[in-house]
């Protein structure tokens, strides 16, 4: 998550408010690393979301993890069939640009 947070906050006060921000998602919460990596993909780079996405990640975690990790596949019609060729379509373009994003 180092080199994430490094390329999307090149600034270093950036970067501090940033991982300040983000250690408010403490281990106590699930999932702590996979949640804050989610939250940076969904801030697109802009600090001032950070603090929103934590505290939405602070009530519901699901929802950061959902909206970053399955975006397409979010906005299908609720009830949908997750074996359909739609959802499975879904599913797999959103895990193929989610690995993306992580591993650039």
């Amino acid at each position: 998550m180092g080199e994430k947070l490094a390329r999307l906050f090149p600034d270093a006060a950036s970067k501090e408010e940033v991982e300040t921000q983000l250690e408010r998602y403490t281990d106590f919460y699930p999932e702590p690393d996979r949640v804050r990596l989610a939250i940076l993909k969904l801030s697109r780079g802009e600090a001032d979301r950070i603090e929103e996405l934590v505290d939405l990640a602070m009530i519901d975690f699901r929802d950061v993890l959902a909206a970053a990790e399955y975006p397409n596949y979010m906005t299908l019609p609720a009830g949908i069939d997750p074996s359909s060729p739609e959802a499975q379509e879904a599913i797999r373009a959103d895990w193929q640009q989610y690995t993306e994003w992580a591993g650039s």
